[in-house]
């Protein structure tokens, strides 16, 4: 399976490996490091890899929007190895506090699903999942004030 992106990365799914296209000047995470290449590049990823390509990535100061926290905390357990039990508790606080709020049968539904990812350990495909979500007037939400959840974003906010 082939997913283009003409403004980033080419990313190609087969037989369980990940072969990711990147162009000049690109930034990839890779296991909690950033890599960022010279040239045009393929790199095929042959085992279990967490990474988030320049193109997902979300700054704290983006993060306006419930849904978007929880972007970012999940983003957070991806590219910062160091962090993943700060982050997973960012993650879980989040997902409550949205959970506790919402009251639209479809956002409850996509965060259930999300949820469920995130416990199979596929928290790539629960950015893409929360990443569609995002234009939709439906679940465009109010943005959080709590104060815990503000703090630990911002103590991993990248400069």
């Amino acid at each position: 399976m082939l997913h283009r992106n003409p403004v980033c990365t080419t990313v190609e799914i087969n037989l369980g490996n990940m072969k990711v296209f990147l162009k000049e000047g690109e930034k990839i995470y890779l296991n909690g490091a950033m890599v960022q290449v010279d040239r045009k590049v393929s790199i095929k990823l042959l085992n279990e890899t967490k990474f988030l390509l320049q193109n997902q990535f979300m700054s704290a100061e983006e993060a306006d929007t419930p849904l978007k926290q929880l972007y970012f905390a999940i983003q957070l357990m991806i590219i910062n190895p160091e962090t993943t039990k700060e982050a997973t508790e960012l993650y879980r606080g989040t997902f409550r506090s949205i959970l506790n709020k919402q009251r639209n049968p479809a956002m409850v539904k996509l965060l259930r699903k999300v949820q469920d990812l995130i416990e199979a350990g596929r928290e790539h495909q629960a950015l893409k999942l929360i990443r569609g979500a995002f234009n939709v007037h439906q679940y465009v939400l109010s943005s959080s004030t709590d104060s815990e959840d503000n703090q630990i974003r911002k103590r991993f906010a990248q400069p």
